[in-house]
C-alpha cells in the first residue's frame, strides 16, 4: 500500500507497489482508491451458518496501526454507539448474506468522523484481534465455526440475535520489532521469556526458539479485559510491565508508551495517529544493566584463575562491549536489581521493556586503529544492515559517485523494504553484497568515501 499525493509520486509508489505485490503474491495487479485520512478502522464479527442465518457479534476497532500493520484492537470499539453499531451490523451481514457466505468472518471497514463508513474489505476467516470478540460476548468463536462446519444451526449455538457485550477487551500485539529503529524486523534466540499469569495471552513462542525472518514477526497476543474501558487499560498497562522478551528486541516498550498517551486513553485513536507522533529513542542502558550483563557474563568458577579481568589487590575488572561502545566494568556483590540472562557469549539484559545484548569486548587489534582513526577524520562511512533480510536491489556499484541520501543498497524482510542511502557525498569504495544475498542486522553492506575539497 502506498499513499499518493501528488502526481510526482505515482510512478515510483506504483512501481514499488507492484513489486511487492508481485513477490508476496505472485501478481502485480494494483487497485488505486480513495484515501481516507485520519479515519479509523472499525471491523464487524459475522457468523453464518449453512442454512442462511447470520449474526453479528459486534465490532472491534483497530485504528492503532503503524505501517498499516494492527498493533492494539479492542471491543467494543469507543466510537460507536448503538445506532451507528446497528447501522454497521445491518450493512456487514448484508455484504456476506450476498455471496452465501458460510462460516466466522470479519468485514472490515474505514469509519469517518462524519459517522460515513466505507467498505475496505471481507476477511474471510478467523482473525488474529478474536479474542476481544470472544471476552465481550463470552463466546468460543473457534467452536462456533466448528459447529456451523458440521452443518448445525446458529439457533442451535444460541445465537438468535447479536448478544449484549459485556465489559470492554483489549489486544496487544507483541512482534519482533526494533520501534526504536523505525519499527525494522529484528531477529535473536529467545533467551528468557516471561509472560503475565492473570490474563490471557496467546504465545507462539518458548524460550530456546529462533525468531528468523522468514515468518511474520508475532510472537504473542496479550488481552485484557475490565468492567469498562478504563479497567480494560489499566490491567493491559499491568499485563504489558510483567512481561519480558529477552535474546530478541521486540515492541513491549513502545506498547507501554501507546497506551500511556492521550489519543489511546480517551478513545481518539485513528489510522495515522501513530505515524504523527514522536516514538521515543531508544532506552539507555545505566549502571545497574551494566553490572547485570558483567555478572551475567562472569566465567565458570573452574576456569582459568587468570582470567576474568583479574588484578592485583582489586575486583576483576571486565570489558563489555554494546554496539559501538565500550565500557570497563568492576561487578559488584550486590544482587542486579534488573533481568539479565546469558546465551552463549552474549548477555541480554531488560532495559525499561527493551532487550539489549552485551558481549565480552575482544582486545583491540591495529586494524581497529586503522578503522577510528579513519572514521574520525570523517573520510569514510561503513553501511550496514540495519535489519535482518534479502538484499533485492543494489542501486550502486564500486567507484561510482553517490549523494548523500541516495539509496545504494535495498534489503527486504517480513514484507517491508528498507533502503540503506550514503550518509555523505562521496564514492562508493567497495561493496560486500549483491541481489539476492541474505544479510543480518549490522552486517558490513559496503564503504563511501567522502570526495575530497580537491575533487570538486
Amino acid at each position: 500500500m502506498r499513499v499518493v499525493r501528488e502526481m510526482a509520486e505515482l510512478g515510483g509508489a506504483l512501481e514499488a507497489a507492484r513489486r511487492e505485490a508481485d513477490r508476496s503474491f505472485g501478481d502485480d495487479r494494483l487497485i488505486l482508491e480513495r484515501y481516507l485520512a485520519g479515519s479509523r478502522h472499525v471491523e464487524v464479527q459475522v457468523l453464518f451458518d449453512a442454512h442462511g442465518a447470520g449474526v453479528s457479534l459486534g465490532e472491534r476497532d483497530c485504528s492503532a496501526q503503524r505501517r498499516n500493520q494492527k498493533i492494539v484492537e479492542e471491543a467494543p470499539a469507543p466510537s460507536v454507539d448503538p445506532a451507528l453499531r446497528e447501522r454497521m451490523a445491518e450493512a456487514a451481514l448484508a455484504v456476506a448474506a450476498s455471496v452465501g457466505y458460510v462460516n466466522a468472518g470479519t468485514v472490515e471497514m474505514l469509519l469517518a468522523d462524519t459517522g460515513e463508513f466505507f467498505f475496505l474489505e471481507m476477511n474471510t476467516r478467523l482473525q488474529v484481534e478474536h479474542p476481544v470478540t470472544e471476552a465481550v460476548t463470552g463466546r468460543d468463536l473457534v467452536e462456533d465455526q466448528l459447529r456451523i462446519a458440521a452443518g448445525e444451526r446458529l439457533s442451535a449455538l444460541g445465537l438468535r440475535r447479536t448478544p449484549r457485550l459485556r465489559g470492554h477487551a483489549i489486544e496487544a500485539r507483541v512482534y519482533a520489532e526494533d520501534p526504536e529503529a523505525g519499527f525494522l524486523p529484528a531477529t535473536g534466540r529467545v533467551s528468557w521469556l516471561r509472560w503475565p499469569d492473570d490474563v490471557r495471552v496467546d504465545a507462539g513462542i518458548r524460550e530456546g526458539d529462533v525468531v528468523n525472518d522468514r515468518y511474520d514477526p508475532m510472537l504473542a497476543k496479550v488481552i485484557a479485559h475490565g468492567r469498562n474501558r478504563s479497567e480494560a487499560l489499566d490491567r493491559m498497562r499491568a499485563a504489558l510491565d510483567a512481561s519480558t522478551v529477552l535474546g530478541v528486541r521486540t515492541n513491549l516498550r513502545f506498547l507501554r508508551w501507546l497506551l500511556d498517551q492521550p489519543a489511546m486513553r480517551d478513545g481518539e485513536m485513528r489510522t495515522d495517529t501513530i505515524a504523527g507522533l514522536p516514538i521515543p529513542g531508544p532506552p539507555e542502558p545505566n549502571e545497574g544493566a551494566w553490572q547485570a550483563a558483567a555478572m551475567a557474563l562472569a566465567p565458570p568458577a573452574s576456569s582459568d584463575p587468570w582470567a576474568d579481568g583479574w588484578r592485583l589487590n582489586g575486583p576483576p575488572a571486565r570489558r563489555l562491549r554494546l554496539g559501538a561502545e565500550e565500557r570497563t566494568v568492576r561487578p559488584s556483590a550486590a544482587k542486579p536489581a534488573t533481568t539479565a540472562v546469558r546465551d552463549g557469549s552474549a548477555a541480554h539484559v531488560a532495559v525499561d521493556g527493551q532487550s539489549f545484548e552485551f558481549r565480552l569486548a575482544p582486545g583491540p587489534t591495529v586494524e581497529d586503529a586503522v578503522r577510528h582513526a579513519a572514521a574520525g577524520s570523517g573520510g569514510t562511512a561503513t553501511l550496514t544492515a540495519p535489519m535482518p533480510g534479502r538484499v533485492i536491489g543494489v542501486r550502486a556499484s564500486a567507484g561510482a559517485s553517490v549523494r548523500a541520501q541516495e539509496p545504494v543498497v535495498i534489503i527486504e524482510a517480513m514484507k517491508m523494504e528498507h533502503a540503506v542511502v550514503a550518509p555523505i557525498d562521496g564514492v562508493v569504495a567497495v561493496l560486500h553484497v549483491a541481489e539476492g544475498q541474505q544479510v543480518q542486522r549490522g552486517d558490513v553492506l559496503g564503504e563511501v568515501t567522502a570526495y575530497h575539497a580537491a575533487d570538486g
